[in-house]
């Protein structure tokens, strides 16, 4: 019963917090496939192989006499370190292939967030699963409103760093001021993980600790939708930008104003039938993919002769996409 319970709780919360990124993810959706891949990344393998070098190093510690002392260092030093590093490996991958679509800041925010809550949905089943073991079902109901609500978005909000990190370092051109970047932003995402970790775990004998773990988790949560707020106005004027080129290439003037209209989209999108609103939304992805591909070609000079046939590819989509539209009319 127990299991069946926290799988549920673990269920409808991650449910519901990949709805909002959904959302979050406003002009230009990820493909599904690498949502998929970077979600089940940090459900299990991440998940796995963070528990065994965690499990390992704190035998060791025992071994080695350390007594008490190894539970602190599992929690601010090793976890940070071992957790940060296995879920942003999946990133790193991703960036790294050529087909990827991290093109902006955003995208790194999303990809970690998708990372950090898969792991955090593996984690926080352990845990409720060992509470009622440990702690009855009082432990239960409190880790449940710890783990899944107050501090429910920790993950996806530590690994966002190392995605701001990538993306941003791979706007510059050589490739040490690259990586510096890249590592920085991992290492933001561990040291605000082991402030997080601390905090908890100081809670127990000080409660203004659990005060400075919530201030310090939602400070940083704030200060992201703000750069998400930012990255939506950015955005829009590449979007804008961008397509007006695009007249006569790949856009009539008709559905360029389509294109362009944010604010009443959803609107818009509610009153159509459902399967014009599914061509429509494969529009606004495509206009949107068109746009990005051409601000980074901009960006990234080296990139040019790959993203040009990539260009040329999501043209032609784009095409055929008006013409369905135009034909269901």
């Amino acid at each position: 019963m127990s299991v069946i319970l926290s799988f549920l709780v673990v269920f409808i919360a991650t449910a519901v917090y990949l709805a909002i990124l959904w959302r979050v993810d406003r002009y230009e959706h990820e493909p599904l496939l690498s949502w998929w891949v970077l979600f089940l990344w940090g459900l299990v393998p991440a998940a796995g192989l963070a528990l065994l070098f965690e499990s390992g190093a704190v035998a060791l510690c025992a071994h080695a006499g350390w007594g008490g002392c190894h539970l602190l260092l599992q929690s601010d030093v090793l976890a940070p370190l071992v957790e940060e590093i296995v879920k942003g490996l999946a990133l790193l991958l991703l960036f790294l292939c050529p087909c990827q679509e991290m093109d902006t800041l955003l995208d790194g925010i999303v990809y970690g967030a998708l990372v950090g809550f898969g792991f955090a949905a593996s984690e926080n089943f352990l845990y409720l699963v060992s509470a009622i073991q440990k702690g009855g079902w009082g432990q239960w109901f409190l880790l449940v409103l710890l783990r899944q609500f107050v501090f429910g978005l920790n993950h996806a909000f530590f690994t966002s760093f190392t995605g701001l990190g990538l993306v941003l370092g791979w706007r510059f051109r050589h490739w040490a001021a690259r990586w510096s970047v890249a590592l920085i932003g991992l290492l933001v995402a561990m040291g605000v993980h082991s402030f997080h970790n601390f905090s908890a775990m100081s809670a127990g004998a000080h409660a203004v600790y659990l005060f400075y773990a919530i201030a310090g988790d939602y400070v940083g949560i704030v200060f992201l939708f703000l750069l998400i707020g930012l990255m939506w106005r950015r955005e829009r004027r590449i979007i804008t930008g961008q397509l007006a080129t695009e007249v006569g290439v790949s856009l009539d003037s008709t559905f360029y104003q389509e294109a362009i209209r944010f604010a009443p989209r959803l609107a818009r999108q509610n009153r159509r039938p459902r399967a014009l609103r599914r061509l429509y939304r494969h529009f606004y992805d495509e206009s949107a993919e068109v746009a990005f591909t051409k601000d980074r070609m901009q960006r990234r000079p080296d990139e040019v002769p790959h993203l040009q046939h990539k260009l040329e590819r999501t043209r032609r989509h784009l095409r055929k996409l008006q013409e369905n539209i135009r034909a269901f009319s």
